[in-house]
């Protein structure tokens, strides 16, 4: 059953609040007692958001079909109030949703300054007619510490919660501080202040609102303490005991799917999607409509997300969209479809993705969630990080940091703020990176880690292979424990990478076809050519240059299909240096990866082009040429703070040099060059600069 709402007939917005008031008291009144399942006020709102219904009084026989397939319910209480003077009558109606006709009418009337007495009685007549025990003494009771006991709190506390359900958290904590300010024994304003301090980011603040709460919380019924203490360890972010009171309500009342999804959420916010898997596969076994509800699906495809299994988001996902959309649940719809237009990167179809995505920022914008349209902003930024658009994807990021701003919540902001930083280390931005991540530290657990990784990706390109170990190591690490498949193989890569140029080239191989299996296995295409980039690097290190040329251009190949200009540029380029070992000729790749060079964002890629282009100079004997190149690379790089590529193009304009016949310029560079890499980890790059001084 499900209140879905009161017209004002009073003509009045001083008396609008009352509408809210009544659902939440009406919805309460039913649910008290345990022997009529409701649907939430929040859920009802959703629908009504979604559906487009204003007024609920006298829907018509399809709109009521609308509402029953949205919220899984046959029956619906609508009805009407009228202010006058100082009293209030209330008419209310059951309604049928199968017949769209009414099977009971009340109607109470008294002052308005009684409002819960009224409701009290409507109730009890609702209750008569669906042959549900009255109230007992001690079940009123719970009723009236449900609501405010002064007319001016109540009028505030129901304006607060109106002002949540719209968004908007700032206005609702004005109205619910007032409330607690007016009545400090009410349990649920603490409870809903603590919810708009919590959106708001004020996170000490939301404990202490939802630690009073749970101290008030006595008089209320037993799922009302139960959901306030569960609100308070999330405050808290105290996972383990919010699983334990998550799985105590779920036990309690089987049949309510929203106990069932928050036990799926705290789960999930623990970074245990086994457990939150065996909570929805649980779910799905409830009777119809509920084990069908695509909130379900849309669970299931988060944890499957955070393992890292592509192919099961996309298979759940689109369940989720497709009973979403029958049943006009748009907001979940829309959340499915960002996650298959997301799977889109996985296979390499970036701009299939940002196609996509593009086409539902007018419905996300139009359902007015902030966290919804964060969340199509941060995919979209992804989208165009793969396709190599970084000024584009610069735009996103900062779109994502107004919004995020705007709506309060700090640790949606330090997630963006991680997410930016992405963007700036590939535009060669480190410093603008580090000040990003500086503001990342309040970042959810995944993006914690996520900085993390890119913390050792700026110490790697600054040359600190040791820090760039260190924090590779401890990342993979945690993303072992929460079970992220896909970062574990991207990381594993970048430790790769880190053993490689330590000329530890067993363990760089070993790791190298570590990322690749399990990109291959979770069908990461996109991310496959990496891994094999690596291998290629790798039998070019031991002079194996037939395997390494077959292995770049497939890592190159790869690259291509997905459009991503400066990984296929960086690819191309370190295959024409296998082709150069191979004594083949390079004038095609090379021309090829110096194209996409000049259409990169990425300076990284196209200083490793540049290096590569001077070295085939070098080869030829056009050593002022090369000269000229490696020198332009080595202002840029240092000017950047890109060590490892100044590192890598000391080495190579040494060697022309002493190609060149200016012996002592030349040892005296590799000599300079040795000492600065001595102790940092850079055991091939040493090795190569003591044979080249002999």
């Amino acid at each position: 059953m499900a209140v879905i709402g009161f017209r004002n007939l009073s003509g009045r917005e001083d008396v609008a609040w009352i509408a809210t008031a009544l659902v939440e008291m009406m919805t309460t009144e039913l649910a008290i007692g345990e022997q009529l399942r409701t649907v939430t006020v929040d859920d009802v709102e959703r629908m009504k958001r979604e559906l487009a219904i204003g007024e609920t009084d006298g829907l018509g026989q399809a709109e009521l079909a609308s509402v029953g397939r949205r919220l899984g319910t046959e029956l619906v209480v609508t009805g009407s109030y009228l202010v006058i003077g100082e009293k209030i009558r209330l008419d209310l109606r059951l309604v049928d949703i199968t017949t769209g006709e009414p099977l009971v009418s009340v109607s109470e009337s008294d002052r308005e300054t009684e409002l819960i007495d009224l409701v009290a009685r409507a109730g009890a007549s609702l209750r008569r007619s669906l042959r549900a025990d009255e109230l007992s003494a001690e079940q009123a009771g719970g009723l009236r510490a449900s609501v405010p006991a002064t007319p001016e709190a109540a009028r505030l506390y129901a304006t607060g919660l109106a002002r949540l359900r719209a968004f908007d958290a700032t206005a609702a904590r004005l109205a619910l501080e007032r409330v607690t300010t007016l009545e400090p024994g009410f349990a649920l304003g603490h409870a809903a202040l603590a919810d708009a301090l919590a959106i708001l980011g004020m996170d000490e603040a939301a404990v202490a609102a939802s630690e009073r709460a749970m101290a008030l919380s006595q008089p209320l019924r037993r799922e009302e303490r139960l959901k306030i203490e569960l609100r308070h360890h999330v405050a808290r972010r105290a996972w383990e005991p919010a699983i334990v009171v998550a799985r105590n309500l779920h036990e309690l009342f089987p049949d309510d799917l929203d106990h069932g999804l928050a036990l799926a959420a705290v789960q999930a916010s623990a970074d245990r999607p086994g457990d939150t898997l065996a909570t929805t596969a649980a779910l799905r076994r409830l009777p119809p409509p509920l084990g069908d509800d695509p909130r379900i699906d849309l669970a299931e495809a988060d944890a499957y997300s955070q393992l890292g299994d592509a192919a099961a988001v996309e298979r759940v996902a689109a369940a989720a969209l497709a009973k979403a959309e029958r049943v006009g649940a748009t907001t979940i719809a829309v959340r499915a479809r960002i996650l298959l237009a997301s799977r889109l990167l996985h296979v390499g179809d970036n701009e299939g993705c940002i196609e996509q995505l593009e086409q539902l920022r007018a419905s996300a914008a139009a359902l007015g969630e902030p966290a919804l349209r964060i969340e199509l902003l941060n995919n979209l930024m992804i989208a165009n990080i793969q396709l190599d658009e970084l000024a584009r994807a610069a735009a996103l990021g900062e779109e994502m940091v107004r919004a995020a701003t705007a709506l309060g919540n700090r640790e949606t902001t330090a997630d963006v703020q991680v997410s930016l930083a992405t963007i700036l280390f590939r535009l060669g931005r480190l410093d603008d990176a580090e000040r990003a991540l500086a503001l990342g530290t309040l970042a959810s657990p995944l993006n914690q880690i996520g900085g993390q990784v890119l913390r050792g990706q700026i110490a790697a390109v600054r040359g600190d292979l040791p820090a760039a170990g260190i924090a590779y190591d401890a990342s993979v690490e945690r993303l072992r424990e929460v079970g992220d498949l896909r970062m574990v193989a991207w990381v594993q890569a970048l430790r790769g990478e880190v053993a490689l140029v330590e000329d530890r080239l067993d363990e760089a191989e070993a790791l190298g076809r570590e990322s690749l299996a399990t990109r291959e296995g979770l069908g990461l295409a996109q991310q496959v050519p990496e891994s094999k980039l690596l291998l290629a690097r790798v039998a070019l290190a031991r002079g194996q240059f037939a395997e390494a040329a077959a292995t770049a251009s497939e890592a190159a190949e790869g690259h291509a299909t997905a459009r991503a200009r400066s990984d296929e540029a960086e690819a191309r380029a370190w295959l024409v240096l296998t082709l150069l070992g191979a004594r083949r000729e390079v004038a095609v790749p090379l021309a090829r990866a110096q194209a996409l060079a000049a259409t990169t964002q990425r300076p990284q890629a196209r200083l490793r082009v540049a290096l590569v282009a001077a070295v085939v100079a070098g080869s030829r004997g056009d050593h002022d040429e090369a000269r000229r190149g490696l020198t332009e690379v080595i202002a840029e790089a240092t000017r950047l703070g890109l060590e490892a590529l100044v590192f890598e193009a000391r080495l190579a304009a040494a060697r022309v040099d002493l190609a060149a016949g200016r012996t002592s310029e030349g040892r005296a560079a590799l000599t300079a060059l040795i000492a600065d890499v001595e102790g940092r980890g850079w055991i091939g790059l040493t090795r190569e600069a003591r044979a080249a001084a002999r």
